[in-house]
C-alpha cells in the first residue's frame, strides 16, 4: 500500500519512499522558501493511501 506520487516545485523530499505511515518532509532548494515563508513541510502517508497535508504551492524566490 503506497500513497500517490507528490512533487513540490523546487523542493526536495527527505525520502522517495511512498508507503504508508512514511513522512515526508519536503525542503526548498537554497534561496526559496514557501508562500508562507517557512522552508520545510511535513506531509504523511495515511492509511486511505492519500496524503494527510498534501502541499498546495511550492517553493518561490525569496523577495528582499
Amino acid at each position: 500500500m503506497k500513497c500517490p506520487e507528490f512533487s513540490v516545485p523546487f523542493a526536495s523530499p527527505s525520502t522517495d519512499s511512498l508507503a504508508v505511515f512514511t513522512e515526508v518532509i519536503w525542503t526548498c532548494d537554497a534561496g526559496m522558501r514557501y508562500p508562507d515563508t517557512t522552508t520545510r513541510k511535513k506531509m504523511k502517508c495515511q492509511l486511505d493511501e492519500t496524503w494527510d497535508q498534501p502541499i498546495t504551492a511550492g517553493c518561490e524566490s525569496k523577495s528582499c
